[in-house]
């Protein structure tokens, strides 16, 4: 059992378990909002966030490496990292670590959708003025109490990849939260 110290097998199990229920959840948001294939949501949702993750983790090694911590900040963040212990004093540091974590992943799953898309040839230019017209003449106002705006997700086939994207990693993020939350409460319900 000498390899638990060296590979954390705790974390690289969780976050291959977290990773599958992202995908899943993602998946749902994809093939709902930008009108995707099951096969292809799947596809999409599985390749953005194994992206996220590895420039995530590659991340968070250059950072512990490159930023000058105190010791003590520094064997906090491993241990929550690598051995979910609470960090003293951590709520505010784990909010905002939350945080710029969620709108990095959203970042770069928006690059790569866009270089996704441009691999598998999915991005479809317009076609001219002419069949934008008629698209628009075909659309359905819809009034506001502030102003008059057509509806987006009629104005092309599928919703805009970006509203779908900061959904779909709204909900993996609570769901996996939730997930974690259930698992703390019943390990602590376990110990007494």
């Amino acid at each position: 059992m000498y390899f638990t110290y060296v590979l954390p097998l705790t974390v690289v199990l969780t976050q291959v378990l977290l990773l599958l229920l992202a995908i899943a959840v993602e998946a749902v948001v994809f093939q709902r909002q930008l009108k995707f294939a099951p096969r292809k949501s799947i596809e999409y949702s599985a390749s953005l966030n194994l992206l996220s993750t590895v420039l995530g983790w590659f991340v968070f090694f250059v950072m512990v490496e490159t930023i000058p911590l105190p010791e003590v900040l520094e064997l906090e963040v491993l241990n929550l990292v690598f051995f979910d212990q609470s960090v003293e004093g951590g709520l505010i540091w784990l909010l905002t670590t939350g945080l710029m974590t969620f709108f990095g992943t959203i970042l770069t799953e928006r690059i790569g959708f866009t270089l996704l898309q441009w691999v598998l040839n999915e991005s479809k230019p317009l076609e001219g003025n002419e069949e934008i017209a008629k698209i628009r003449k075909k659309l359905p106002w819809r009034v506001s109490s502030r102003s008059r705006t057509i509806s987006a997700n009629q104005d092309r086939e599928g919703g805009d990849p970006l509203y779908a994207l900061v959904w779909a990693n709204s909900f993996s993020y609570v769901t996996i939260l939730a997930v974690l939350a259930a698992v703390r409460i019943a390990m602590t319900f376990q110990e007494s």
